[in-house]
């Protein structure tokens, strides 16, 4: 089984990032962000939104590999959703940060129904391959917002979000059986993708961690490969930890957009210049577990295992977000997201949720984990409308619990993890 434990078992780092990427100067003589798109090296430089959907007008499925928490590429994902070429001219997403088993559900809350935050939330909480799971408050946000969207589409327009984590009943399952449903990481949503859109002659926006597309037969794009070849088109994420330095010859036609996203896009009859190692994403190497993470780990699950070196992603398109500078400081791992406030906060300050993580890990399932040393947990990061009952009720029962000194924040000293 493949746990994930944030940006680093799927070779993917956790990004610290501001509220927005700051615009740099444009370079003398540059063109207008609305002018038609630059070419240069054999690489064409627009619009992140007009080159994804121009890429569409090719290919049926554009995959968009995800960094796992940088804030500007979840906001990214609401502003493809937010413009009309995309319930027009493809309507589906397949995520990584949902659970299929709760598929009527996501479906339900979608469509406007009500649903409860104790219900809504196993969306990202049943999920077989995170550690924590997925609750990002980005990724919910995002959700909120197709939410939001959908009111305003007829029924037969509104937007459908395939949730592409394998399905695992929790209730009781065996070793074996969590085993098989995270083996299945990667064939499930190909699978997904084949059956209930390809086959059904429509497109999909996928959105899964960057090393999910790379080109080796058990990988997603692999998967696809194999019955749909040429089919996939794949933009990788210009973010910290990865390493471009192809895509310096692009950085005065990127700029040129900013603070718009911009996306580079090579054509596969050529060689993209002498900006062609821009398109390979060499990812950082990965360290051996820490003891008791996984299965297989050290103690009663086995002795700590050497990670494989990922394999380098090649892709057609960069997203560029912003600069480097400024949509991070660094690589930062789970605990530290944990500890600025980029997760729901229930992980860490529910009981319930806690002890039934630590069953499901108990039972070879992603590991709980303890708060981190430097906790930082603000109320004014969860002020959105989620529109499930009971979400703002538990913030402001959490905070009420916790903040003794009422200021907003919740520190390491006032925190007490509620299973002690």
């Amino acid at each position: 089984m493949r746990v994930r434990t944030i940006m680093l078992i799927a070779a993917l780092a956790a990004l610290q990032v501001p509220a927005t990427a700051q615009q740099l100067p444009p370079p003398k003589g540059a063109a207008h962000p609305n002018d038609q798109a630059v070419k240069a090296v054999g690489v064409t430089v627009e619009p992140a939104l007009d080159g994804m959907f121009r890429a569409f007008e090719k290919y049926p499925v554009v995959a968009l590999g995800d960094a796992h928490g940088l804030a500007e590429q979840m906001d990214f994902y609401t502003a493809v959703v937010r413009d009309p070429r995309f319930a027009r001219n493809v309507r589906n997403l397949v995520v990584e940060f949902g659970a299929s088993s709760q598929q009527q559900v996501i479906d339900r809350y979608l469509a406007g129904e009500t649903v409860p935050y104790v219900e809504l939330r196993k969306v990202w909480n049943d999920t077989v391959g995170w550690a924590p799971p997925p609750a990002l408050v980005g990724f919910a946000k995002f959700f909120a917002a197709v939410r939001d969207l959908n009111k305003s589409l007829r029924p037969n327009r509104q937007i459908k979000v395939w949730l592409g984590e394998p399905p695992l009943d929790w209730t009781a399952p065996s070793r074996d059986q969590i085993q098989a449903a995270g083996s299945a990481r990667d064939s499930y949503p190909a699978t997904l993708i084949r059956d209930k859109i390809l086959a059904k002659g429509e497109k999909a926006l996928v959105i899964y961690g960057a090393a999910h597309f790379a080109s080796v037969p058990t990988f997603l794009k692999g998967q696809l490969n194999a019955t749909h070849p040429g089919l996939m088109f794949v933009i990788l994420p210009y973010a910290p930890p990865f390493q471009y330095p192809g895509c310096a010859a692009l950085l005065s036609q990127v700029t040129a957009i900013w603070p718009q996203p911009a996306l580079a896009t090579r054509s596969r009859d050529e060689t993209g210049g002498g900006a062609r190692e821009c398109f390979t994403l060499s990812l950082p190497p990965l360290e051996p577990e820490p003891g008791g993470s996984r299965p297989g780990g050290s103690g009663p699950r086995g002795p700590v295992l050497p990670r494989p070196e990922p394999p380098a992603i090649e892709g057609d398109a960069v997203l560029f977000l912003g600069p480097l500078e400024k949509l991070a400081q660094g690589p930062l791992g789970p605990f530290k997201m944990l500890a600025q406030g980029r997760f729901l906060p229930d992980y860490l300050f529910d009981p319930e949720l806690r002890r039934e993580i630590k069953r499901r890990s108990d039972l070879g399932g992603p590991p709980l984990l303890a708060a981190p040393s430097d906790l930082a947990i603000r109320k004014a990061d969860y002020a959105f409308d989620l529109g499930a009952p009971g979400y703002r009720e538990q913030i402001e029962k959490l905070f009420a619990t916790y903040d003794r000194n009422r200021d907003g924040v919740i520190t390491s000293d006032e925190y007490h993890d509620p299973l002690n």
